[in-house]
């Protein structure tokens, strides 16, 4: 059986810490019960922090881009 990978970034928001962005992330995971399969970031020059997150499936990719990528856009 092919495992499924679906990766999602995300860049925090201004003025918020990597630390604020992390923790933001880890808690709305937690909240719904959801693991990812791997988790990375980047902290950016402008001192935003970059975010990959890898998904198991596409429900919970979905879930997570709807929550923090699509929410904050202009």
């Amino acid at each position: 059986m092919r495992l499924e990978h679906h990766h999602v970034f995300f860049e925090g928001p201004p003025g918020r810490s990597p630390s604020e962005t992390m923790g933001e992330l880890c808690a709305w995971l937690g909240a719904n019960r959801i693991t990812p399969v791997g988790f990375d970031h980047l902290v950016l020059p402008s001192g935003r922090t970059e975010v990959q997150v890898t998904f198991g499936n596409r429900r919970d990719a979905r879930l997570f881009e709807r929550a923090f990528c699509l929410a904050n856009q202009p």
